[in-house]
Protein backbone atom coordinates (compact mmCIF):
# COMPACT_ATOMS: atom_id res chain seq x y z
CA UNK A 1 0.00 0.00 0.00
CA UNK A 2 1.43 3.46 -0.92
CA UNK A 3 1.56 6.31 1.60
CA UNK A 4 -1.28 7.93 -0.46
CA UNK A 5 -3.15 4.86 -0.17
CA UNK A 6 -2.43 5.06 3.73
CA UNK A 7 -3.55 8.24 4.37
CA UNK A 8 -6.74 8.34 2.30
CA UNK A 9 -7.94 4.94 4.07
CA UNK A 10 -6.90 6.53 7.46
CA UNK A 11 -8.69 9.56 6.55
CA UNK A 12 -12.39 7.80 5.69
CA UNK A 13 -12.04 5.88 8.90
CA UNK A 14 -12.35 8.81 10.85
CA UNK A 15 -14.97 10.08 8.24
CA UNK A 16 -12.95 13.44 7.25
CA UNK A 17 -12.88 15.57 4.24
CA UNK A 18 -10.21 16.08 2.32
CA UNK A 19 -10.74 19.94 3.00
CA UNK A 20 -11.09 18.90 6.88
CA UNK A 21 -7.84 17.26 6.63
CA UNK A 22 -5.74 19.79 4.79
CA UNK A 23 -7.37 22.61 7.20
CA UNK A 24 -5.58 25.18 5.04
CA UNK A 25 -1.89 24.14 5.29
CA UNK A 26 -2.19 22.15 1.90
CA UNK A 27 -4.47 22.71 -0.77
CA UNK A 28 -7.45 19.91 -1.32
CA UNK A 29 -6.15 19.46 -4.77
CA UNK A 30 -2.28 18.57 -3.41
CA UNK A 31 -3.81 15.98 -0.82
CA UNK A 32 -6.32 14.37 -4.34
CA UNK A 33 -2.43 14.62 -5.58
CA UNK A 34 -1.12 12.55 -2.58
CA UNK A 35 -3.66 9.96 -1.83
CA UNK A 36 -3.81 9.25 -6.06
CA UNK A 37 0.18 8.39 -6.19
CA UNK A 38 0.53 11.29 -8.85
CA UNK A 39 2.39 13.66 -5.84
CA UNK A 40 4.65 13.02 -3.33
CA UNK A 41 4.56 15.17 -0.08
CA UNK A 42 6.92 16.90 1.77
CA UNK A 43 8.89 16.01 5.38
CA UNK A 44 7.10 19.27 6.75
CA UNK A 45 3.71 17.67 4.84
CA UNK A 46 4.14 14.25 5.53
CA UNK A 47 4.19 14.96 9.47
CA UNK A 48 1.01 17.63 9.42
CA UNK A 49 -0.79 14.95 7.43
CA UNK A 50 0.42 11.89 10.49
CA UNK A 51 -0.19 14.42 13.47
CA UNK A 52 -3.75 15.01 11.80
CA UNK A 53 -4.51 11.38 11.50
CA UNK A 54 -2.77 10.51 14.93
CA UNK A 55 -0.37 8.08 13.02
CA UNK A 56 3.44 7.70 13.44
CA UNK A 57 5.32 9.39 10.18
CA UNK A 58 7.34 5.67 10.02
CA UNK A 59 3.79 4.01 9.15
CA UNK A 60 3.23 6.39 6.67
CA UNK A 61 5.83 5.71 4.95
CA UNK A 62 6.47 1.92 5.40
CA UNK A 63 6.26 -0.81 3.09
CA UNK A 64 4.37 -2.92 5.52
CA UNK A 65 0.70 -2.64 5.93
CA UNK A 66 0.33 -3.22 9.73
CA UNK A 67 -0.50 -0.06 11.53
CA UNK A 68 -0.20 -1.75 15.02
CA UNK A 69 3.26 -2.49 15.08
CA UNK A 70 3.96 1.88 14.23
CA UNK A 71 1.32 2.88 16.47
CA UNK A 72 2.24 0.61 19.64
CA UNK A 73 5.77 1.71 18.90
CA UNK A 74 4.96 5.47 19.45
CA UNK A 75 2.55 4.87 22.11
CA UNK A 76 4.33 2.29 24.43
CA UNK A 77 6.47 4.78 26.56
CA UNK A 78 3.21 6.71 27.26
CA UNK A 79 1.13 3.54 28.23
CA UNK A 80 4.08 2.57 30.87
CA UNK A 81 4.53 6.12 31.93
CA UNK A 82 0.51 6.13 32.89
CA UNK A 83 0.63 2.67 34.24
CA UNK A 84 3.76 3.52 36.40
CA UNK A 85 1.95 7.20 37.19
CA UNK A 86 -1.20 4.49 38.47
CA UNK A 87 -3.25 6.55 35.64
CA UNK A 88 -5.08 3.02 35.08
CA UNK A 89 -8.11 4.30 32.85
CA UNK A 90 -5.25 6.41 30.36
CA UNK A 91 -2.87 3.37 30.28
CA UNK A 92 -6.09 1.33 28.61
CA UNK A 93 -7.52 3.68 26.44
CA UNK A 94 -4.29 4.41 24.75
CA UNK A 95 -3.77 0.64 24.94
CA UNK A 96 -6.87 -0.08 23.42
CA UNK A 97 -6.71 2.70 20.60
CA UNK A 98 -3.49 0.75 18.75
CA UNK A 99 -6.12 -0.84 16.54
CA UNK A 100 -4.62 -3.95 17.15
CA UNK A 101 -2.91 -6.20 20.23
CA UNK A 102 -0.12 -8.22 21.18
CA UNK A 103 0.82 -10.61 24.31
CA UNK A 104 2.60 -7.41 26.36
CA UNK A 105 -0.74 -5.09 25.44
CA UNK A 106 -3.07 -7.66 26.71
CA UNK A 107 -1.02 -7.99 30.11
CA UNK A 108 -1.30 -4.32 30.21
CA UNK A 109 -4.91 -4.10 29.17
CA UNK A 110 -5.81 -6.77 32.48
CA UNK A 111 -3.47 -4.88 34.69
CA UNK A 112 -4.88 -1.60 34.24
CA UNK A 113 -8.72 -3.41 33.71
CA UNK A 114 -8.16 -4.97 37.04
CA UNK A 115 -7.04 -2.01 39.29
CA UNK A 116 -10.20 0.05 38.01
CA UNK A 117 -12.18 -2.94 38.61
CA UNK A 118 -10.95 -3.27 42.34
CA UNK A 119 -11.15 0.52 43.21
CA UNK A 120 -15.00 0.14 41.66
CA UNK A 121 -15.83 -2.69 43.48
CA UNK A 122 -14.25 -1.33 47.15
CA UNK A 123 -15.47 2.11 46.22
CA UNK A 124 -18.86 0.75 45.96
CA UNK A 125 -19.91 0.95 42.34
CA UNK A 126 -20.39 -2.72 41.53
CA UNK A 127 -22.05 -2.56 37.70
CA UNK A 128 -18.99 -0.55 36.59
CA UNK A 129 -16.64 -2.72 38.66
CA UNK A 130 -18.20 -6.35 37.06
CA UNK A 131 -17.29 -4.93 33.50
CA UNK A 132 -13.91 -3.94 34.08
CA UNK A 133 -13.47 -7.38 36.29
CA UNK A 134 -14.74 -9.76 33.11
CA UNK A 135 -12.56 -7.68 30.82
CA UNK A 136 -9.45 -8.49 32.93
CA UNK A 137 -10.71 -12.32 32.20
CA UNK A 138 -11.01 -11.61 28.73
CA UNK A 139 -7.14 -10.00 28.29
CA UNK A 140 -5.82 -12.66 30.33
CA UNK A 141 -6.96 -15.29 28.29
CA UNK A 142 -5.02 -13.81 25.59
CA UNK A 143 -1.70 -13.15 26.51
CA UNK A 144 1.18 -15.38 26.80
CA UNK A 145 2.19 -13.91 30.20
CA UNK A 146 1.48 -15.46 33.39
CA UNK A 147 -1.96 -14.16 34.66
CA UNK A 148 -2.40 -16.64 37.45
CA UNK A 149 -2.34 -14.21 40.42
CA UNK A 150 -4.39 -11.34 38.50
CA UNK A 151 -7.12 -13.48 37.49
CA UNK A 152 -7.74 -15.27 40.93
CA UNK A 153 -7.75 -11.67 42.28
CA UNK A 154 -10.58 -10.33 39.88
CA UNK A 155 -12.40 -13.65 40.65
CA UNK A 156 -12.41 -12.32 44.10
CA UNK A 157 -13.69 -8.55 43.48
CA UNK A 158 -16.29 -10.08 40.90
CA UNK A 159 -17.39 -11.90 43.69
CA UNK A 160 -18.11 -9.29 45.60
CA UNK A 161 -19.69 -7.21 42.54
CA UNK A 162 -21.77 -10.25 42.32
CA UNK A 163 -23.15 -10.29 46.02
CA UNK A 164 -21.33 -7.82 47.86
CA UNK A 165 -23.17 -9.27 51.32
CA UNK A 166 -21.76 -12.57 50.82
CA UNK A 167 -19.15 -12.97 48.10
CA UNK A 168 -18.14 -16.24 49.13
CA UNK A 169 -21.68 -17.79 47.98
CA UNK A 170 -20.08 -16.50 44.07
CA UNK A 171 -17.18 -17.84 44.89
CA UNK A 172 -15.48 -21.37 43.94
CA UNK A 173 -13.42 -21.07 47.62
CA UNK A 174 -11.87 -24.98 46.54
CA UNK A 175 -10.54 -23.58 43.10
CA UNK A 176 -9.27 -20.17 44.86
CA UNK A 177 -7.61 -21.47 47.66
CA UNK A 178 -5.09 -23.68 45.14
CA UNK A 179 -4.18 -20.72 42.89
CA UNK A 180 -2.37 -17.76 43.71
CA UNK A 181 -3.73 -14.42 44.47
CA UNK A 182 -1.61 -10.88 45.82
CA UNK A 183 -0.80 -10.52 49.75
CA UNK A 184 -4.04 -8.16 50.03
CA UNK A 185 -6.06 -9.94 48.54
CA UNK A 186 -4.95 -12.79 50.92
CA UNK A 187 -5.80 -10.65 53.66
CA UNK A 188 -9.44 -9.55 51.70
CA UNK A 189 -10.03 -13.33 51.34
CA UNK A 190 -9.26 -14.10 55.24
CA UNK A 191 -11.75 -11.41 56.48
CA UNK A 192 -14.57 -12.06 54.41
CA UNK A 193 -14.27 -15.66 55.77
CA UNK A 194 -14.07 -14.61 59.47
CA UNK A 195 -10.78 -16.04 59.97
CA UNK A 196 -9.79 -14.26 63.03
CA UNK A 197 -6.48 -16.00 63.18
CA UNK A 198 -5.05 -14.25 60.45
CA UNK A 199 -1.92 -12.09 61.09
CA UNK A 200 -4.11 -9.04 59.60
CA UNK A 201 -1.52 -5.75 58.46
CA UNK A 202 -5.00 -4.01 58.58
CA UNK A 203 -5.78 -2.99 61.86
CA UNK A 204 -9.83 -2.27 60.48
CA UNK A 205 -9.85 -6.23 59.60
CA UNK A 206 -8.53 -7.36 62.87
CA UNK A 207 -10.82 -5.19 65.07
CA UNK A 208 -13.68 -5.74 63.35
CA UNK A 209 -13.38 -9.69 64.08
CA UNK A 210 -12.89 -9.07 68.12
CA UNK A 211 -15.96 -6.23 67.80
CA UNK A 212 -18.07 -9.61 66.08
CA UNK A 213 -16.43 -12.20 68.65
CA UNK A 214 -18.05 -9.36 71.74
CA UNK A 215 -21.05 -9.46 69.34
CA UNK A 216 -21.71 -13.55 69.55
CA UNK A 217 -20.96 -13.06 73.11
CA UNK A 218 -24.22 -11.02 73.37
CA UNK A 219 -22.19 -8.03 75.12
CA UNK A 220 -24.06 -5.14 72.80
CA UNK A 221 -23.37 -2.24 74.17
CA UNK A 222 -19.36 -3.01 74.04
CA UNK A 223 -19.78 -4.18 70.61
CA UNK A 224 -21.44 -0.78 69.77
CA UNK A 225 -18.12 0.84 71.08
CA UNK A 226 -15.85 -1.11 69.28
CA UNK A 227 -17.59 -1.23 65.97
CA UNK A 228 -18.22 2.56 66.55
CA UNK A 229 -14.50 3.09 66.53
CA UNK A 230 -14.12 1.63 63.33
CA UNK A 231 -16.21 4.13 61.80
CA UNK A 232 -13.74 6.65 61.95
CA UNK A 233 -10.54 4.08 61.59
CA UNK A 234 -11.86 3.08 57.91
CA UNK A 235 -10.71 6.37 56.45
CA UNK A 236 -7.05 5.93 57.44
CA UNK A 237 -7.35 1.85 56.17
CA UNK A 238 -8.80 2.63 52.97
CA UNK A 239 -12.38 2.24 51.94
CA UNK A 240 -13.80 -0.78 51.68
CA UNK A 241 -17.34 -1.77 50.31
CA UNK A 242 -17.51 -5.22 51.78
CA UNK A 243 -15.91 -4.08 55.26
CA UNK A 244 -18.13 -1.03 55.79
CA UNK A 245 -21.62 -2.76 54.55
CA UNK A 246 -20.72 -5.73 57.46
CA UNK A 247 -20.25 -2.71 59.81
CA UNK A 248 -23.37 -1.38 59.09
CA UNK A 249 -25.31 -4.40 59.39
CA UNK A 250 -23.49 -5.45 63.17
CA UNK A 251 -24.29 -2.01 64.34
CA UNK A 252 -27.98 -2.57 63.19
CA UNK A 253 -28.01 -5.80 64.77
CA UNK A 254 -26.68 -4.18 68.34
CA UNK A 255 -28.93 -1.52 68.39
CA UNK A 256 -31.96 -3.71 67.90
CA UNK A 257 -31.29 -5.96 70.34
CA UNK A 258 -30.63 -3.05 72.96
CA UNK A 259 -34.53 -1.20 71.46
CA UNK A 260 -32.38 1.42 70.37
CA UNK A 261 -34.64 1.03 67.09
CA UNK A 262 -34.01 4.58 66.37
CA UNK A 263 -30.49 4.17 65.70
CA UNK A 264 -31.17 0.81 64.12
CA UNK A 265 -33.08 2.11 61.49
CA UNK A 266 -30.53 4.87 60.77
CA UNK A 267 -27.82 2.05 60.21
CA UNK A 268 -30.34 0.14 57.73
CA UNK A 269 -30.84 3.28 56.08
CA UNK A 270 -27.12 3.56 55.64
CA UNK A 271 -26.68 0.26 54.50
CA UNK A 272 -29.75 0.59 51.78
CA UNK A 273 -28.15 3.80 50.79
CA UNK A 274 -24.75 1.96 49.83
CA UNK A 275 -26.69 -0.60 48.24
CA UNK A 276 -28.77 1.33 45.93
CA UNK A 277 -26.04 3.61 44.79
CA UNK A 278 -24.06 0.20 43.72
CA UNK A 279 -26.35 -0.55 41.00
CA UNK A 280 -25.87 3.03 38.88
Amino acid sequence: MTVGEKIRRARLEKRITQSELCQGRITRNMLSSIERGAANPSIDTLRFIADRLSLPVSYLVSSDDSRFFYLKEDAISDIRAAMREKNYKEALNLTKGLGGSDDECELIMAEAAFELGKAAVLGGSFKSGKAYLEEVLSHAKSTVYDTEKIENSALLYLAMANNITAPLLELNVPLFEKRAYSLSELELYKYISLDSTHPYSRDAYRKHLEAKEVLRSRDYYKAIELLSELEGLRLDDGYCSYFILALYADLEVCYKQIGDFENAYRYASKRMAILEASKS
